[in-house]
């Protein structure tokens, strides 16, 4: 048997050991052998409880974010297991240390949160060593220069805690997703990207300087998140200038974007390289972007995966992603436009391509040269699905249009999606949606779907899921419906809010 040499050392020593081992690492030590585990049990039980407590934090109580910026600052074990962090408001001066404010939260009992007022503090609040703290990070870590750490550190003097925010995510050693949620502000200094992208761009701007721990975990931002506890356009409105620096994060794979370019105030030279940022899934949610700057930012992308766009179609973009991401693209949030080339082409460029959307009856016709309002009912055929779909397509999303008010049209788009299904080859696809494509379009002969019986029966017999609003007697209503889609990993919602207080079944009910 192999001697163990750590066994040897006195128990002391053993227990000094096991009390600075990383908390990644304090598990693997625990299992060395039973003794170790005997020294760090009160330690990784512990650590069990900081998961439970610390996994997914929140400024909307105004003392959480110095707390946890103290722990990230002394490397304590809470910090380690910060994975989710969400940003709910800012606080410009001491005055705004209390909870924000929501209409009704007061009166809510269900309301979990006290409502905290420290409006009472002062720059006293920092000690001298938290404060020099601070101006080491920002000069030693960050790269800022003198008459920036100056201006912050007034800032935090002052009692503005967005630098506060800023340092926190740069310190949290495994932080994975950062949401900042839309929110109202006055003036530059409360802008809630203002000091994380002046550190991103200070760092990127530094040939060989080592990113902090915090920017070389984080996987995920999302910007201007919606909430149900305020009006979405109540919210601070960033340029594509703003949010350039996040794409040259070093491990980033999610940017989720929302209100951008309503200002229209870039500024020069804001464009990021192209090819130069590790993001794979680019979202775009109500944004008044020319189709100029929406491509500058795509472009990028190494490697884009996953795209959603609420203002299509566009032909910039559909022409971008088809000649430079058609061999990555694997799930486009929009209708890709058809400008240039027929839509079974267009698909085909895309060789991993998971999901269609929004595809219409008239994009799927057969002979696509006459133009469609000259185009005649008889005779029309679809093409065949299999003929231009990957097989790895797993969800197809049809919606409505004024040709699928034609029986005709109706049979032989149900006839289409039961052919592809029974296909083999296309034994990923999971889902087809046919719901809005068909919501209110009239019953004649008994419905498209009584019809067609048999074809609905192979389809369900494949495991496939096919949504339409009625079965025989069954009446599936929209609600109803979109429940079905709110799984926000593929329904093209661009995040889920994870602190929000209200269950998510009961979000967005319009």
């Amino acid at each position: 048997m192999a001697r163990n040499y750590l066994l040897a050392l006195p128990e002391e020593l053993v227990a000094a050991i096991a009390a600075v081992i990383e908390v990644g690492d304090l598990l693997s030590f625990a299992l060395t052998c039973k003794e170790c585990y005997r020294i760090t049990r009160d330690r990784l039980s512990s650590n069990a409880t900081y998961h439970e407590q610390y996994t997914i934090q929140h400024d909307r109580l105004p003392l959480t974010i110095p707390k946890l910026l103290k722990l990230a600052l002394e490397s304590d074990d809470e910090a380690w297991h910060l994975r989710a962090l969400e940003h709910w408001g800012g606080r410009p001066d001491w005055s705004e240390w209390k909870t924000y404010h929501w209409s009704g939260i007061g009166d809510d009992e269900a309301w979990l949160e006290p409502i905290e007022d420290h409006s009472h503090l002062d720059r006293t609040f920092f000690h001298d060593h938290e404060v020099e703290a601070f101006e080491r990070m920002m000069r030693d870590q960050l790269h800022f220069v003198d008459s920036e750490v100056d201006h912050w550190l007034e800032l935090i003097r002052a009692g503005n805690d967005e630098p506060l925010k800023g340092m926190l995510i740069a310190l949290s050693p495994h932080l994975n997703r950062v949401n900042i949620i839309a929110y109202p502000y006055e003036g530059d200094a409360a802008h809630p990207l203002s000091f994380l992208c002046l550190t991103i761009t200070r760092l990127a701007n530094m040939p060989g300087a080592l990113w902090p721990p915090g920017f070389q975990s984080l996987r995920k931002v999302s910007v201007c998140t919606t909430t149900t506890l305020q009006h979405p356009h109540d919210a601070f409105y960033a340029d594509a200038s703003d949010v350039a620096p996040l794409f040259r994060l070093p491990n980033i794979k999610v940017l989720n974007l929302s209100l951008l370019g309503y200002l229209n105030e870039d500024k020069p030279g804001w464009e990021p390289e192209p090819r130069s940022s590790s993001i794979e899934e680019l979202g775009f949610y109500c944004c008044e972007l020319d189709e100029e700057r929406i491509c500058k930012l795509i472009r990028a992308c190494k490697v884009l995966r996953r795209l959603v766009l609420d203002n299509g179609p566009l032909k910039e973009v559909t022409e971008l992603l088809a000649t430079e991401y058609g061999h990555c693209l694997e799930e486009p949030f929009l209708h890709l436009n058809t400008a240039g080339m027929t839509y079974p082409r267009l698909v085909g460029s895309f060789k991993r391509l998971r999901l269609l959307q929004s595809p219409t009856v008239e994009d799927l016709l057969l002979d696509q040269s006459i133009e469609h309002e000259h185009r005649v009912s008889k005779g029309d055929r679809l093409q065949r699905l299999q003929d231009f779909l990957p097989t790895s397509i797993e969800t197809i999303h049809i919606v409505g249009s004024g040709r699928l008010r034609e029986v005709e049209m109706q049979d032989a788009l149900i006839h289409a999606v039961a052919d592809l299904v029974i296909d083999e080859n296309y034994s990923a696809l999971k889902e087809v949606c046919l719901f809005d494509a068909v919501e209110g379009i009239p019953k004649d002969k008994g419905g498209m779907f009584a019809r067609n019986a048999e074809s609905v029966r192979r389809i369900v017999a494949k495991g496939v899921r096919l949504h339409y609003p009625t079965n025989g007697e069954k009446v599936m209503g929209r609600q109803e419906h979109k429940k079905l889609h709110f799984d926000y990993q593929s329904s093209g919602n661009l995040t889920e809010i994870e602190t929000d207080p209200t269950p998510l079944e009961e979000r967005y009910d319009d």
